[in-house]
């Protein structure tokens, strides 16, 4: 027997032999015509196997003992699996996004990163394979094996580092973003990268073990490092029940959690005396998961929220497109993050508006003043839940200055609520509507009310991926007390994971609707630069937007016969410049919000002359 138990593939030639020994061509070796085998069987599997562990990584975090790194894998960083699913629609939301859809995402407008495992175009990997064969037949699936392979991996990929930050994280950053530039796209072959992080190296030391027939897991979770993605390596060596090891990507060496026999006497299960909580560096971990599940197979126990459809995606087959659960378990985190809030906490007060799906009432909560929007229907179906669970996914990942301040959710019926910072004055709309409007009025104070929108749709569309208000007017901007704007109201946001999205769908308020929106075309970010132009124009004007007509006649005025707002005489140049860019009919023509923000950096530094505003139009 070979070393770590393997038999002989194929007797040995003796030296000079050029004929044919067990069907290997003539001057062929033993190790070159296995890894002919080895090459042919995964390449029959490859197809099989990639795009079901590339969705397990991409949505679990976690990879079992039984899944493979194959030719075809690839991993998305800078995309959430739970956001995808959530802001698209129906099938394409519940797929895992195909390469070829990955490789046509601009460069632009995004800063996901995607690696793949692509032997044909990577010489690379297959180096490292190579190696990595050469290191099992000289020591066998043993302890040593996996300090070479963890050695390997770690000077492939830019060395040993204590954490992720610091060094390692700005020279994968500054390096990551050459290689896409280079390639002209977000994917990039995992063999070429020489700077990689937690999740980089744990994809490449598991397609490594996965090679030579190494028992390898990808665990979530690395209690040296604290940034996202992060992924701990856990190999078996020999009888699963006698003994357990663990390689963390912080560290050159590996760490090993038990001595052969030791764990045996102590328990039926193996590992069952090793701190997984402390290895996977979360106290949260449940451990009583990984034991009671052992059943010789290695399989790791599935998140509760995502085990029945990860289940059900091993069970029938290695489709890549395997299905996402439903929505109703798409935001597990809010208990987690301190974010889900008890009715029996919050003590109502009076109504002050009205939202897309909601009645919005003042409260208290531990004796601060919060704004509750009620859900109007709460005995509803799927897609007024996937709607509610939409603007809670969006909001609670959103924090500036100039977006409404999420405080948490109920999530109980008949009590399903969103829970934000209440803002005494109330909406843009009704300051600028109501009869006394005169306190508002200060020149320089809207200007400054405009640049505040301008602030927060601009951090909106800068996320990864970028968020869409498709809802951005006056009734959804809020006013605290220090004139200050926040934009609020996501129910008709979606992440935008796509250049373009379709507006078929949903339905907004014409008024400040972008023509393309009207007229149901694809529409992208630039719908919410339409809408800021009709904002500006209220705050200049102090009027209602098409005041004379009905929504109807909105519509058809705006989307068919290419009419726009007045825009009286004696507003400045600059303001008349920048709302006419707004409304350009060719969204391509339309600023970005950097560019408004900028703008109107500069109208403020300077003097405004009496004619810059007008209360009225003319």
């Amino acid at each position: 027997m070979g070393a770590g138990g393997r038999g002989k593939l194929l007797p040995s030639a003796d030296a000079g032999d050029e004929g044919d020994v067990a069907g290997v061509p003539g001057g062929a070796t033993a190790a070159g015509f296995c890894r002919q085998l080895q090459g042919a069987a995964r390449g029959r599997r490859a197809a099989d196997h990639s795009g079901t562990a590339s969705y397990r990584l991409w949505v679990n975090g976690c990879l079992s003992f039984s899944d493979e790194v194959t030719d075809g894998f690839y991993n998305i960083m800078g995309m959430d699996p739970f956001l995808w699913a959530m802001c698209n629609e129906s099938e394409e939301g519940r797929r895992l996004p195909t390469l070829a859809a990955l490789r046509a995402v601009d460069l632009r407008e995004s800063s996901m990163e995607v690696v793949l495992v692509d032997k044909a175009g990577d010489p690379g990997i297959k180096m490292l394979e190579d190696k990595a064969l050469e290191y099992f037949y000289a020591s066998g699936i043993s302890l040593e094996l996996v300090k070479k392979l963890a050695r390997l991996v770690s000077d492939s990929m830019g060395g040993a580092f204590e954490t992720e930050q610091g060094d390692l994280y700005r020279q994968w950053k500054s390096y990551s973003k050459q290689l896409r530039k280079r390639h002209k796209s977000v994917v990039i072959p995992i063999g070429i990268l020489s700077f990689g992080i937690c999740r980089h190296r744990a994809i490449l030391f598991k397609g490594l073990a996965d090679s030579v027939g190494l028992p390898c897991r990808i665990a979530q979770g690395c209690k040296y490092c604290t940034l996202p993605h992060r992924s701990s390596c856990l190999v078996k060596i020999g009888d699963p029940k006698q003994e357990s090891a663990r390689f963390t990507w912080a560290w050159t060496q590996m760490m090993v959690q038990g001595q052969t026999g030791s764990l045996v006497a102590k328990s039926q299960y193996p590992g069952s005396n090793i701190n997984w909580a402390k290895v996977i560096g979360h106290k949260d971990f449940d451990q009583s998961q990984f034991t009671k599940n052992w059943n010789g197979s290695s399989e790791i126990p599935k998140p509760p929220k995502w085990k029945e459809a990860s289940d059900k995606g091993a069970n029938e087959g290695s489709s890549p497109n395997v299905t996402l659960p439903r929505y109703l378990s798409l935001e597990p985190s809010l208990a987690m993050d301190w974010l889900e809030i008890s009715w029996d906490e919050l003590e109502i007060n009076e109504r002050i508006g009205a939202g897309s799906f909601g009645t919005v009432y003042r409260a208290e909560w531990h004796h601060s003043d919060v704004a509750v929007k009620v859900l109007a229907d709460q005995d509803f179906g799927e897609d007024q839940l996937k709607e509610f669970l939409r603007e809670v996914s969006i909001m609670k990942r959103v924090r500036h200055p100039n977006v409404v301040l999420f405080m948490g959710a109920v999530t109980k019926r008949p009590h399903l609520s969103i829970v934000t910072e209440y803002l005494p004055r109330g909406s843009l709309y009704r300051l600028i509507n109501r009869a006394s409007s005169g306190e508002l009025w200060d020149k320089r104070r809207r200007l400054r009310m405009a640049l505040d929108v301008a602030k927060g749709i601009n951090y909106l569309h800068c996320l990864n991926p970028p968020v869409v208000h498709w809802d951005l007017k006056s009734p959804n901007l809020l006013v605290d007390k220090n004139w200050s704007v926040k934009v609020c109201d996501f129910g008709l946001s979606r992440f935008k994971a796509n250049t373009f999205i379709s507006s078929k769908s949903v339905a907004g308020t014409p008024e400040w609707m972008a023509p393309e929106f009207l007229r149901g075309e694809p529409t992208n970010e630039k719908s919410d630069v339409y809408s800021f132009g009709v904002i500006l124009w209220e705050l200049l004007t102090m009027q209602q937007p098409w005041s004379g007509l009905s929504p109807a006649q909105v519509v058809g005025a705006v989307a068919f016969q290419n009419r726009r707002l007045s825009i009286p005489q004696n507003v400045s140049p600059e303001l008349v410049a920048l709302m006419e860019s707004c409304w350009a009919d060719d969204p391509k023509q339309r600023p970005s919000f950097s560019s408004i923000v900028d703008s109107l950096k500069k109208m403020l530094k300077t003097p405004i002359p009496p004619s810059v505003v007008s209360v009225g139009n003319s």
